[in-house]
């Protein structure tokens, strides 16, 4: 039972990788009724949420998990925007400027980070996490409801400040780290590195 345990945060992330594929083969099948697309972005939020909780307080949030998680979370991010394209594309059409900014944040801290240490960022910065929320809620109004509205704008001016983080986190970290919850938390650590 205990092993079974241990691997709980894997198995959520392995679920969030399998939604990802059936999420787009429900966008293509589904047509008009998104319910149960609705729902599978739904669990794999919840999965991303507890994946992390689970592993900390069993003691097995290593490096190697959370790179995994972070992974995940991209291919899960990139899925559901696809989806809301092929459900409701003049939607992201119409707001193509907004979302390629926020592309062009993920691919600049991607960059960044293998750049500077040569492996994906795997923050998990509070900001990215309340920025995930409100992911979801304004892909499920936009793929749900046909509704971008103004919480498609609370979305983007959220990612803008979580991008500005991360790509804080990245410069000040000396090493490469996971789980830096702020800039501030990255001040720290280069701070005990700088005393060393």
């Amino acid at each position: 039972m205990k092993q079974f345990l241990l691997k709980t945060p894997w198995m959520l992330i392995i679920l969030r990788l399998l939604l990802s594929p059936a999420m787009i083969v429900l966008a293509f099948t589904l047509d008009e009724q998104p319910g149960w697309l609705l729902a599978c972005m739904t669990v794999a939020l919840v999965s991303d949420i507890f994946d992390g909780i689970i592993a900390r307080k069993l003691g097995v949030a290593t490096p190697l998990l959370r790179k995994f998680d972070s992974i995940a979370d991209l291919l899960f991010w990139a899925t559901s925007l696809t989806c809301a394209f092929l459900l409701q594309p003049e939607i992201i059409v119409d707001n193509g400027l907004f979302i390629g900014v926020l592309l062009l944040g993920e691919i600049g801290i991607h960059l960044l980070s293998f750049g500077k240490f040569q492996k994906p960022p795997a923050n998990h910065a509070y900001l990215s996490k309340l920025w995930a929320l409100t992911v979801w809620v304004s892909l499920s109004l936009i793929i749900g409801w046909g509704f971008a509205g103004w919480p498609f704008l609370v979305m983007f001016g959220l990612g803008v400040l979580s991008y500005l983080d991360n790509f804080l986190i990245l410069l000040v970290l000396p090493n490469w780290k996971s789980d830096t919850s702020s800039v501030l938390s990255a001040i720290k650590v280069r701070q005990s590195f700088n005393r060393r």
